[in-house]
């Protein structure tokens, strides 16, 4: 899959603005729709955009000299076009209320 899958929703705004630096950013869990990346819970960005993607540990193996950013430490960080506010009962097709 190509880099579109690691558009991500859930992170706020700082983290794209355009003074960002290079960093590794941890979180909880990464959810990527790709079963190479199950395990991911880390993404290291470059400038504004995602470079690399993968476990905490791996990143930081091939990119010794990025800090680490511990800030979504506990969130899960989602591809943007998948609609999570969406509660069962809210998406169900039935017709009936």
């Amino acid at each position: 899959m190509k880099n579109f899958i690691f558009v991500i929703a859930l992170i706020s705004f700082n983290v794209f603005s355009l003074c960002s630096n290079d960093r590794i950013l941890v979180a909880k869990e990464l959810v990527t729709l790709d079963d190479l990346y199950q395990d991911a819970n880390a993404v290291y960005i470059k400038g504004n955009k995602f470079h690399s993607i993968g476990s905490k540990e791996d990143l930081i193996k091939k990119f010794p000299n990025i800090p680490v950013d511990h800030l979504y430490k506990d969130s899960v960080i989602v591809p943007g076009f998948i609609e999570h506010h969406v509660t069962s009962t809210a998406s169900c097709n039935n017709n009936e209320f």
